[in-house]
């Protein structure tokens, strides 16, 4: 099963190409509110990770390197769609999945052309996760109060019942990163875009700001709406976003707004 997902109907020659990295426990859906803020000539798709979605029945990623490398795949696979890499998104610690992809992208010889990092700290950053060998409710509840599921899947108990598999399969993996033992030497070759929210206390913005270290290039620009701002509030995304991109490809110079 491919881990690119497309969606239904998308431009044949596209100006630009972007592939949304879900957060933990997230689908490939993720990207559907963002598509539908962006211009319309550009390809929005989605990382479809086991577990969830098209590939309910594929075993959830169990390991940090396995998130990776589906990333990795969908790129690679949208690639050879386009003839031409996309600029990968990743929101909370789909930001981490998508940074360490851009890493192996270039070391097989693929550059990305830009990365957003959206509500998400720098890998160096010290943080908490879920932990995902808790009892079924204690788990929930910490995703929750950490704002890892959005508002309407969060008040559906049997919707997050079906996930609870792939969301302990997840922040296990992402518990595979411990930011203290960060490798200076890990660094993107791509420039990025760094998406925050101010009113998102798990996200401040020293946090973003560290980002500088982690990638070649980086421009910060805040946009309201919490956390999962792909959720709340695309609009605003899209516009840093497409302020920060030349309407299409190949890249220019890069600038950050204010949303």
């Amino acid at each position: 099963m491919t881990t690119l997902a497309l969606p239904e109907e998308h431009p044949e020659s596209p100006a630009r190409t972007l592939l949304v990295v879900p957060h933990g426990g997230g689908g490939s859906a993720t990207a559907n509110p963002l598509r539908a803020a962006l211009p319309e000539n550009w390809l929005v798709a989605g990382v479809a990770f086991g577990g969830r979605e098209s590939r309910f029945l594929d075993e959830p990623p169990s390991r940090l390197a396995d998130l990776v490398k589906d990333a990795v795949t969908a790129a690679t696979e949208a690639a050879e769609l386009t003839g031409a890499v996309p600029v990968l998104l990743g929101q909370c610690s789909g930001a981490l999945v998508a940074w360490l992809a851009t890493i192996e992208l270039s070391r097989r010889g693929r550059t990305v052309p830009g990365l957003v990092l959206v509500s998400r700290s720098a890998p160096s950053w010290p943080g908490d996760l879920p932990d995902a060998t808790a009892a079924d409710d204690d788990f929930v509840r910490q995703v929750i109060d950490m704002g890892g599921v959005p508002e309407e899947i969060a008040a559906m108990p049997e919707l997050l019942e079906l996930l609870l598999p792939s969301l302990r399969a997840d922040f296990g993996a992402l518990a595979e990163w411990l930011p203290e033992r960060t490798d200076p030497a890990m660094t993107s070759p791509a420039p990025a875009l760094a998406l925050y929210a101010p009113d998102d206390p798990g996200c401040p913005v020293d946090s973003v700001e560290a980002w500088r270290d982690s990638v070649r290039a980086l421009d910060v620009a805040p946009v309201k709406g919490g956390h999962l701002l792909l959720a709340t509030n695309p609009v605003g995304v899209a516009a840093a976003l497409t302020a920060w991109l030349p309407p299409t490809a190949p890249e220019g110079d890069h600038r950050a707004g204010t949303v």
